[in-house]
């Protein structure tokens, strides 16, 4: 079990389970030796067999607890919004975090964080075990992209395995 009394807030990121299955294949393929194809990835992925866990367990462990204490504060952002709207979500994470920012700041800082600058950063050097020939790990940094790459059976049994916790987050 996650030692949660250390964190005093925690910021969780979410994104759309229909493209993480993207990227966490493209992950795994690239950086864990994953040498099946992709249909056996996503039974794998669907089910909680690769690391860490499925998708709604892991998004579960974050934001619901059973008991309702968490000893943390807890800032859900959505990837796509920050995508959409980076200046707004970013100013809605430093007032979370009690910091004071300006609009030059928040413009720095959506730039700092722009993939373009991360994969400058990226080429200067990732850490042992983020690196493999030809593997970029920031990739295209765009959503919906499993609506050109997922089949309509893998769309539906995502919805039938995370329906549920996707309404929840507005990705239905």
């Amino acid at each position: 079990p996650r030692k949660m009394e250390k964190y005093k807030r925690v910021i969780y990121l979410i994104r759309d389970p229909r493209d993480v299955v993207l990227s966490h294949h493209r992950y795994h393929r690239h950086l864990r030796g994953y040498s099946e194809g992709f249909d056996s990835f996503f039974f794998d992925w669907l089910n909680g067999r690769v690391w860490p866990c499925s998708w709604q367990e892991h998004v579960c462990s974050w934001t619901q607890n059973e008991t309702s204490s968490q000893p943390f504060e807890l800032h859900i952002m959505r990837y796509e919004d920050l995508l959409s709207a980076p200046h707004f979500e970013l100013q809605k994470v430093a007032d979370f975090l009690g910091v004071q920012t300006t609009e030059q700041d928040l413009e720095r800082s959506v730039f700092a964080a722009s993939p373009e600058s991360m994969r400058l950063k990226e080429k200067r050097g990732m850490p042992e075990g983020e690196y493999a020939e030809r593997f970029h790990f920031i990739g295209d940094a765009t959503a919906k992209q499993w609506k050109n790459r997922l089949q309509p059976d893998q769309i539906d049994l995502i919805i039938k395995y995370a329906g549920d916790l996707m309404a929840d987050f507005n990705y239905l």
